[in-house]
């Protein structure tokens, strides 16, 4: 039996390819796990902290709040408020109180609205809310809200788009899909 000699070119490349192993190991995970940027494909939404705050953000959907626990009561408006790290008594002195109009665009008297905007994590998820209220003789008769938030999951897909192999298709969720997911 004769013994096979391999060629210090041969033994550079087998040495190479050795050292390239972990590489090769972690590098898939990477991209399926980590993708290029953010959250990638594999990683369920639950995972995700920007989910999670969307999640909260959701349950005070007028419509859904609601549901789990009855009337607007003043702990909704608090939690309400917290998003915009204010109190009912700082968004009267601070905040801009507006004319609310109807469709015609008239005013309707002794009805305001207060605006409140905000986008987060990365603008992975952004919310408005507005709070309504009516007052008469400086006293408050009745209030409400209105709330839009969605999330967008930044997971690409692979298509052939321009000559690139990976383009940005973000999904947006919003409390509806929201309250789908969860029935399901």
């Amino acid at each position: 039996m004769t013994k096979k000699y391999k060629s210090p070119a041969t033994l550079k490349l087998l040495t190479l390819f050795k050292s390239l192993r972990p590489f090769a190991t972690i590098a898939p995970l990477v991209f399926l796990f980590g993708g290029c940027y953010g959250y990638g494909w594999l990683v369920p939404y639950a995972a995700q902290p920007s989910y999670h705050k969307f999640k909260k953000v959701c349950e005070l959907d007028p419509k859904i709040y609601q549901k789990r626990k009855g009337h607007l009561d003043d702990e909704y408006f608090a939690r309400l408020l917290a998003l915009a790290d204010m109190d009912w008594d700082t968004m009267i002195q601070v905040k801009e109180r507006n004319s609310l109009k109807n469709v015609d665009g008239d005013i309707v008297p002794n009805k305001f609205f207060y605006n409140f905007d905000n986008i987060a994590y990365s603008g992975r998820l952004s919310y408005h809310f507005e709070i309504r209220v009516t007052i008469e003789n400086d006293e408050i008769i009745d209030r409400d809200a209105v709330l839009f938030a969605t999330w967008k999951d930044m997971r690409g897909s692979f298509a052939w788009y321009y000559g690139w192999l990976f383009t940005e298709d973000t999904k947006e969720l919003g409390c509806d899909d929201l309250a789908n997911i969860q029935e399901e």
